[in-house]
């Protein structure tokens, strides 16, 4: 049975991900290269390497507006290609944050963070180490779920 801290934790970690996961409309891009159909299952590291090749060039700016948005909690204007990896960053990190409700008995919500804070270390710290990886996920989760 859980106690009222965990239940209030839940609704913490719930909270800040749907805040993420809603703050920026997610802009879907179908025609992103790691998603062309693939052989395998084998390929992830290359999708993964596709997505950080095709990142890259925009990586200061997509911070510098993340940056902006923890600031003053408006979408920033980007161009189509980083305006998809930024929303897709909030998109990945807000599902992130949401499933730690599950969690909450293990993974108490920091009392001593702000959730800007937490927001910066998850939107540009831990997307540095993990995101590709995982926008790499959701964008194929995604694309494989449309009709042909």
């Amino acid at each position: 049975m859980r106690s009222e801290y965990s239940k209030e934790e839940e609704n913490r970690w719930y909270s800040l991900g749907e805040s993420v996961a809603l703050a920026i409309p997610y802009l879907p891009w179908t025609a992103a290269p790691w998603l062309r159909p693939a052989t395998t299952d084998a390929d992830l590291p290359a999708r993964v390497q596709a997505f950080e090749l095709i990142e890259r060039p925009h990586v200061a700016r997509i911070e510098a507006a993340v940056e902006q948005w923890l600031r003053d909690q408006k979408p920033p204007v980007l161009e189509e290609e980083p305006m998809f990896f930024f929303s897709l960053r909030f998109q990945v990190v807000g599902s992130l944050l949401m499933s730690f409700r599950l969690l909450a008995d293990a993974l108490p919500y920091p009392a001593d963070i702000s959730e800007r804070e937490i927001a910066h270390r998850w939107l540009i710290d831990w997307w540095r180490d993990s995101g590709a990886f995982h926008g790499v996920g959701h964008t194929s989760a995604e694309h494989e779920g449309e009709p042909n």
